[in-house]
């Protein structure tokens, strides 16, 4: 007897399809805020790399290095998952399968049951209650019974995958969306930002499409201008941030995930609309404040290495979350310093060597006991002009909390995050991918099947998409 599987449904691929749809369209920043996927496939070791836009934001002083003037208008996109999204989903997945003998051809429906080690028969009826339900929410009626053995294969693939979908979110992180326009050249640099950072408030109780899913969302609204100077070896530069914050949440239903995903689950065409209030909500219950930042920043220069010296928050007073503090400790709060050898980007050569690497490490937050960090990254590939460019990029992240004289005995890399990342570019369109992942989550990929469901939930990765167009 032959086998021939013609149409296979993994409920937890379209779960993650689901889940994605909804959470790639609002997605967040680095810890800077600003940084984009190069920045993040660096482990945001950026502090004293000066050979593009990232500078404005990282250290102006690398402004003074930029060789061109540059336009920028592109988006990153942020999903954060754990490991839970690798778990055999809550429902069986069932497969439709044809079996040809001599005269004969049957269709059936089974699931792989991996106790056994082989295939079952799946019995739809066993859900009758549940399926019948589903059929009321969906406008059909509830008359289960009339339905074919195919019928009822599809109305458990769209259950199943809502069920998923909501099993799902509390191994869904925040999806965050980050647009960006950005204009500079040497010794000067605009940007008009935005971070869209919306997390999925995972209900409680299943109750069909009718299910409710609140979703919190953070919008930070930022203008940026930046200046650098060259003294010889010798840079600084100075930007200024105003940054608006506003925080509101927008309730949703599984049904209007279902519509957004474009699965059909719901009967009816994707409801884009519905993501307006994400963008431009300005209706009750919103929470807004503003902000004015300044940072100021060094680089000493001897062509090929650089050391970078670079403040955030120059006038820290004007901060509450400083209140109480002394104007040291509030300043060294938001002190990075950084280290970077470049020898395809001499910094007193005409131009840019097409064969490109770079070793940078940061140590940022250098007085902030919650969020100090140590990070380093290496970037290799080959850019011809701007022009054709292929990258590659890896990265390490260390969390230092607590007092300075703890900082050797907190140093665990467990704790700390890997990262990788590509860019490629062909005339002015360039793809950005990048990935971080905890150290656990990756040394631990292959005791998957020994680990607790806790154990999954507990950490998050990350992976970010940026597009955009260069001129």
């Amino acid at each position: 007897m032959k086998h021939t599987t013609i149409k296979v449904t993994t409920i937890r691929i379209v779960t993650i399809a689901l889940a994605a749809s909804f959470a790639l369209p609002a997605l967040a920043a680095p810890a800077t805020g600003f940084g984009d996927a190069r920045a993040m496939g660096m482990a945001g070791a950026m502090t004293a790399v000066n050979d593009d836009m990232n500078t404005l934001f990282y250290n102006p002083a690398g402004l003074s290095f930029l060789r061109k003037v540059t336009a920028t208008l592109g988006t990153d996109a942020l999903a954060s998952f754990n490991q839970g999204l690798l778990a055999e989903p809550v429902l069986p997945v069932v497969f439709e399968r044809v079996s040809f003998v001599p005269g004969i051809t049957s269709l059936h429906y089974s699931n792989w049951n991996s106790f056994l080690g082989t295939w079952v028969p799946f019995e739809f009826d066993s859900y009758r209650a549940e399926l019948a339900g589903f059929m009321k929410d969906l406008g059909q009626g509830g008359d289960y019974d009339s339905l074919d053995k195919h019928q009822k294969f599809e109305l458990y693939n769209k259950y199943a995958a809502m069920r998923g979908t909501y099993d799902s979110l509390g191994d869904i992180g925040p999806a965050e969306l980050h647009p960006r326009l950005l204009l500079g050249g040497r010794y000067w640099g605009l940007a008009l930002t935005g971070d869209y950072r919306m997390d999925p408030m995972a209900p409680v109780g299943f109750q069909g499409l009718e299910t409710g899913v609140d979703l919190a969302v953070t919008r930070n609204l930022a203008a940026v201008a930046g200046l650098g100077i060259q003294l010889g070896p010798m840079a600084i530069g100075a930007n200024v941030r105003y940054l608006n914050t506003s925080n509101y949440a927008i309730p949703f239903r599984l049904r209007d995930l279902a519509a957004l995903s474009s699965s059909g689950l719901g009967g009816t065409a994707p409801d884009l609309a519905s993501l307006a209030p994400v963008l431009g909500y300005a209706g009750a219950g919103l929470e807004s404040t503003d902000s004015i930042k300044a940072g100021l920043g060094f680089i000493f220069t001897q062509g090929i290495l650089n050391l970078s010296i670079y403040n955030a928050d120059i006038l820290p007073f004007l901060d509450k979350a400083n209140s109480g503090l002394s104007f040291s400790t509030a300043y060294l709060k938001a002190m990075s310093l950084g280290f970077s050898f470049m020898p395809s980007d001499d910094k007193f050569a005409k131009g840019k060597f097409p064969l490109v690497f770079s070793a940078d490490i940061d140590f940022s937050n250098v007085g902030d006991g919650r969020l100090r960090e140590l990070a380093a990254g290496i970037e290799a590939g080959f850019n011809a002009g701007d022009y054709l460019v292929a990258l590659l990029r890896i990265g390490y992240g260390q969390p230092l909390p607590g007092d300075f004289a703890d900082m050797l005995t907190v140093f665990d890399p467990d704790l700390g995050y890997v990262t990788a990342g590509i860019s490629a570019r062909i005339l002015s369109a360039k793809l950005e991918v990048a990935a971080s992942f905890p150290t656990g989550m990756v040394t631990k990929l292959g005791t998957y099947g020994s680990m607790t469901a806790i154990e999954r939930g507990q950490s998050f990765g990350n992976l970010g998409v940026g597009l955009s167009l260069n001129l």
